[in-house]
């Protein structure tokens, strides 16, 4: 499920004209049935929609489809980067599996990302994925990471987080339309993202929490952040998201530390 925009669609061929410049735009959660005689356009339009026709001109959006596919690129370059690294350090990464699993470290975001694939309605999922786990891990992985990385002098993996955070910041821009368009169809609606937001925020916090070895472990580098800072930047920028999408969630709270 997702908002749908279509912008001055068209689908030629040859010089039959199937579909001429149509403009749609199908939110979140509508129905939408297409009638009209046969070859019209129907099919031709519904086969673009899902990627069997390309289109001639024109635009189609579908928007978390379009953040998904930015989720399987950026495993796609990190991967590439790990076999890179492979080639000169063999072995390297072959234990990621086993620190996912048990390493004390990552067991909050696991627990935090087994309960998101568990999570059957659509819309505490969107509010719990895209208005708090991704955007505080955005932070922490692309931002934070990407600053641990040039403490190391790691300059590759730096960039490379950067150029990721830069899809990061088109997800919370269209988390952001898609919100204002569910506040404005029911201003009842925020109460219910804020209970949603409230239910998530204490695991996102413990899941962020389970990192602040790595950095304490670095924080006599010149350049190393420490995670009390990392931290506060990162309630600061949540803090500041939410009000923007006028879902005011707060801090995150903090979780006391062993």
């Amino acid at each position: 499920m997702a908002r749908i925009v279509i912008e001055n669609l068209v689908k030629t061929f040859g010089a039959y004209a199937a579909v001429n410049g149509i403009n749609l735009e199908i939110r979140d959660g509508e129905f939408l049935i297409m009638v009209g005689p046969s070859g019209c356009g129907k099919t031709t339009t519904l086969n673009m929609i899902s990627g069997l026709e390309v289109p001639t001109s024109g635009r189609i959006v579908i928007a978390s489809l379009l953040q998904a596919a930015d989720e399987i690129r950026r495993v796609q370059r990190l991967a590439y980067r790990m076999r890179q690294l492979q080639e000169t350090h063999e072995g390297f990464g072959a234990g990621s599996k086993a620190a996912w699993e048990r390493d004390p470290a990552w067991q909050p975001l696991r627990k935090v990302v087994e309960r998101l694939l568990v999570t059957f309605d659509w819309g505490e999922a969107l509010v719990a994925l895209n208005l708090a786990v991704k955007p505080a891990f955005d932070e922490l992985f692309m931002v934070d990471f990407g600053r641990l990385a040039a403490a190391y002098g790691d300059e590759v993996l730096q960039k490379l987080l950067v150029s990721l955070n830069e899809d990061c910041v088109w997800h919370r821009d269209w988390t952001r339309a898609l919100l204002s368009v569910v506040l404005a169809d029911d201003p009842g609606n925020r109460i219910v993202i804020q209970e949603w937001l409230g239910k998530w925020r204490p695991e996102v916090a413990a899941a962020v929490e389970g990192f602040a070895r790595t950095f304490d472990e670095v924080s006599e580098l010149p350049a190393g952040p420490s995670f009390g800072n990392v931290r506060s930047r990162i309630e600061t920028f949540l803090s500041a998201y939410w009000a923007s999408l006028e879902c005011e969630g707060g801090e995150l709270p903090r979780e006391k530390r062993t």
